[in-house]
């Protein structure tokens, strides 16, 4: 082990020149630019994709709520064609008299189930009109008008209404394509 005396270092010290060493900057911009940069621009793009996502959130959320809407409507309006296909046939059956045919076909169409187009009908009701005016008028048709019809007794009346809402149903069926009757739907 080499042990140099404090003395000789204190010598070495005052012989040798003060160095300064000078760093330059690499060529470009400075890093903390780049990092104040870099920063802002994220900012930037988080406050516009929160904006734009608050835009498009309700737009996303309608379709949403227009498709369940468009297809529990569908189901219960294929369920309900059985009750005017019902009614169709009372009416086209042979009995002795006219009134009891056209009550029993008032009847079978009293029949039809409107749960899910009276949800729909008070919770998105632009939605709903949006969507079919027609069917809007089939559903008010039978919850409306046809209690009164009943009351009234009046066959003409009811064979009137019954047509009508077999127009309105079967135009429904045909404007949107779905599978009526049945047996083509398993097909």
């Amino acid at each position: 082990m080499f042990i140099v005396p404090l003395d000789a270092a204190q010598q070495a010290k005052e012989v040798a020149p003060q160095v300064w060493v000078a760093v330059q900057q690499p060529a470009g911009m400075p890093e903390w630019v780049g990092i104040l940069l870099s920063a802002t621009v994220g900012a930037v793009f988080a406050i516009v994709a929160g904006l734009l996502t608050e835009y498009v959130k309700p737009r996303i959320q309608r379709g949403q709520v227009r498709r369940r809407m468009i297809e529990q409507l569908n189901d219960e309006l294929l369920k309900n064609m059985a009750s005017i296909e019902g009614a169709y046939q009372m009416l086209e059956l042979e009995l002795p008299k006219e009134k009891p045919r056209a009550q029993m076909a008032g009847v079978m169409l009293s029949l039809i189930k409107s749960d899910r187009f009276d949800h729909f009908f008070s919770e998105v009701k632009t939605l709903l009109y949006e969507y079919d005016q027609e069917l809007i008028a089939l559903y008010t048709t039978v919850r409306q008008t046809l209690p009164g019809v009943l009351v009234r007794d009046s066959p003409q009346d009811i064979q009137t209404i019954i047509e009508y809402v077999g127009r309105l149903a079967r135009g429904y069926i045909i404007r949107h394509k779905l599978p009526f009757p049945p047996e083509e739907a398993s097909r």
